[in-house]
C-alpha cells in the first residue's frame, strides 16, 4: 500500500457496547497514497450563544458511505484451495459489513486464459453467492496475466471507492508467454530437433539455456525494456505467425515471447500499484518453470502474507494509535488574541455508532485521565485512554490539548468516533466579525480554528507505521456594536484627515482655485 490526547469532564457516564470487537504463499506490496479523505474527518458546528462549539472527529470518516472496492486477478489454473480460502475471506467480510448501512464493499473478478474474462462489481453483503460463482468459473487454453491486469485497471477505474480503499490481488503461478488484450505473442526462432517456433513457456529456456529465475530480476528487466525500446523484433497475433516467418527480423535473438510478456506484467502492474493496494499470490509451487513463481514473488517485494493478513488490512483501518488535538489558538487579522478551551463534561467516545462508559482515574502527569474499554488480557489495561493536558497544569506549551491512546484495532465497520465541546473562553473584544465558517476545514479559511493540529500516529495492522493529520474547522465570531470596544481611529488618520466633509471641503477648496487660475489666464490674454 502506497505511504493522543482527550480530555474530560468529572462526570461521565457511557453504556458499554462494542468495547469487545473484536496453503498459499501470498506476497504483498503496500504503497502510501496522498488519497486520504476517507481516512478521518473533523468537523464543527458554527458557535453558539455561549461560544462552545461542537466537534466530531471519525476514524474512518463517517459522513458518507465508506466503500471498499477488491480485485481479484485470477490464473485459469487456480487451486480450489485458493479459491476457498479467498472465499473464506471474502465471507468473514461480508459477516463484518452486513446491516452496516455506511460500509460498502464491492467485488470484481478478473480470470484470464489467453484474455481477460472479467465480472463484476457485485455487492459483497447481497451478492455473495455470484461472487462465489465467479471465482468458480472454469476457463481453460493459455497464460496471459498482462491480460488479467489491464482488465483490472479497468474495473478499479470504474469502482467508486478512493484508491486508499482498492485492493488489487493477483494470483498465478507466473507461468505467461502472451500480452495484450487481445493476445499477442513475439516471434523467436528456436532449434529443438529442426528449427521450431511455437509459441509457449519453453520459450524462455530456449533463450536463456535453463529454467531457473535470474539472479537479478530488475538488471533482466532493464535488460528487456531496452531490447523492446530498439524494436527489433516481430509480433503477431497469437496463432498467427505467418507473417513474421517472411519478416527480416525472423531470427532476431534481442527478445523472446516470454520475456516480453513478463516485461509487459511487470511494467502494468508496478503501474497500477503506485496508487492502490496490490497483493501477489504464488499459486502452486511449479519446480519445473521455476522463474514463474519467482517473477510473481518479485512482483511483490518478497513479502510473504496469507488471506487473512489480507482480510485484516481490509477490514482495519489502524491497528493501534495515538490522536493528539491541540486546542484552537493564535492572533485575529488586528492583532487580537483568541483561544478555545475543551468542554471537560462534554467528552464522549462512540464505537461502530454505540457510547462507550468511561472512568476518570488518577494519574500524577496529567490534568484528566479517562478510560474505556478495560481488556480481559492484562489487568488495569485500557483500550481507549484519554489524557487531558491544560496550559497553566501540566501542558507544556501554550495549547490546552489531550491524547486519546488507542490501544484497539479500528475496524471500517465499526467507526470509532469523538464528540466535545470546544469553548472559545479569549474572545477579541473590538467590533467587528472575525474568522469565517467552514464545517470541516475544506475551504482552508484563515481562522478562527477550533484546533491548531490534530494528527493520528498510528501502525498498520501489517506493521508500518504513519500519521493522519485531520483538517482544521474554522467558527465565525462577532462582536456588535455596542456589545464590545469600537476600534481606535489610526493616528495618521486624525492628524490627516482623507474623508467625509473635511475631504469634500479640501476638494471644493482645489477646483475653485483651478477657475480662479484659468479665469486669471483669460483675462490677461484679452488685454
Amino acid at each position: 500500500m502506497k505511504n493522543a490526547t482527550r480530555v474530560f469532564g468529572a462526570a461521565l457516564t457511557l453504556a458499554v457496547a462494542f468495547c469487545a470487537l473484536g496453503g498459499v504463499n501470498s506476497y504483498a506490496t503496500t504503497v502510501d497514497t496522498d488519497d486520504k479523505v476517507w481516512f478521518g474527518d473533523k468537523t464543527a458546528s458554527e458557535l453558539k450563544p455561549d461560544g462552545a462549539s461542537d466537534i466530531k472527529l471519525t476514524l474512518p470518516a463517517g459522513e458518507e458511505e465508506f466503500e471498499t472496492d477488491i480485485v481479484f486477478v485470477l490464473d485459469k489454473s487456480t487451486s480450489a484451495t485458493v479459491e476457498d480460502d479467498a472465499l473464506k475471506m471474502l465471507s468473514d467480510l461480508k459477516d463484518e459489513i452486513t446491516n452496516q448501512e455506511m460500509t460498502k464493499v464491492k467485488v470484481g473478478v478478473v480470470i484470464f486464459n489467453k484474455v481477460a474474462n472479467p465480472e463484476g462489481y457485485f455487492d459483497l453483503a447481497t451478492e455473495y453467492g455470484k461472487i462465489e460463482a465467479s471465482i468458480k468459473r472454469e476457463i481453460k487454453s493459455g497464460t496471459n496475466i498482462h491480460a488479467g491486469l489491464l482488465a483490472a485497471k479497468n474495473l478499479l477505474a470504474d469502482g467508486g471507492a478512493a484508491n486508499g480503499r482498492k485492493y488489487m490481488i493477483l494470483v498465478s503461478d507466473g507461468i505467461t508467454y502472451m500480452y495484450n488484450e487481445n493476445p499477442t505473442a513475439t516471434y523467436y526462432r528456436f532449434s529443438a530437433d529442426s528449427i521450431s517456433d511455437w509459441v509457449g513457456p519453453d520459450n524462455y529456456k530456449s533463450a536463456y539455456g535453463s529454467n531457473d529465475a535470474p539472479s537479478d530480476w530488475n538488471a533482466f528487466f532493464a535488460k528487456a525494456k531496452t531490447a523492446i525500446d530498439n524494436k527489433n523484433f516481430c509480433e503477431y497475433p497469437y496463432g498467427k505467425q505467418d507473417a513474421c516467418r517472411e519478416s527480416d527480423k525472423k531470427d532476431q535473438k534481442d527478445i523472446d515471447t516470454v520475456t516480453h510478456a513478463l516485461y509487459k506484467t511487470y511494467a502494468l502492474y508496478e503501474e497500477i500499484c503506485a496508487e492502490i493496494n496490490c497483493y501477489a499470490m504464488v499459486n502452486g509451487g511449479n519446480t519445473y518453470y521455476v522463474w514463474g513463481p519467482d517473477f510473481i514473488r518479485f512482483l511483490a517485494g518478497d513479502k510473504q502474507i496469507d488471506f487473512s493478513t489480507i482480510e485484516k488490512e481490509i477490514l482495519y483501518l489502524v491497528d493501534k494509535g495515538t490522536l493528539t488535538d491541540k486546542m484552537g489558538m493564535g492572533k485575529t487579522e488586528d492583532g487580537q488574541d483568541y483561544k478555545f478551551e475543551m468542554d471537560t463534561d462534554s467528552f464522549e467516545l462512540y464505537v461502530g455508532g454505540e457510547k462507550q462508559e468511561g472512568k476518570v482515574v488518577e494519574e500524577d502527569n496529567t490534568d484528566l485521565t479517562i478510560v474505556f474499554c478495560p481488556t480481559d488480557a492484562v489487568q488495569d489495561a485500557y483500550k481507549y485512554i484519554l489524557r487531558y493536558y491544560k496550559k497553566g497544569g501540566l501542558s507544556t506549551g501554550d495549547e490546552n490539548y489531550f491524547d486519546l491512546i488507542i490501544n484497539e484495532a479500528i475496524k471500517i465497520s465499526a467507526p470509532l468516533m469523538i464528540k466535545y465541546r470546544a469553548v472559545l473562553e479569549t474572545k477579541p473584544e473590538l467590533v467587528g466579525t472575525y474568522g469565517e465558517y467552514d464545517e470541516d476545514g475544506s475551504e482552508g479559511f484563515n481562522g478562527l480554528y477550533t484546533n491548531n493540529d490534530a494528527t493520528l500516529d498510528y501502525t498498520s495492522t501489517d506493521g508500518t507505521e504513519g500519521s493522519y493529520t485531520f483538517q482544521k474547522p474554522t467558527v465565525q465570531y462577532v462582536v456588535e456594536a455596542g456589545k464590545g470596544e469600537e476600534p481606535e481611529t489610526p493616528a495618521d488618520e486624525v492628524e490627516n484627515p482623507r474623508t467625509g466633509d473635511n475631504f469634500a471641503a479640501s476638494a471644493a477648496i482645489m477646483v475653485i482655485s483651478a477657475i480662479a487660475f484659468a479665469g486669471s489666464a483669460i483675462y490677461t490674454k484679452k488685454n
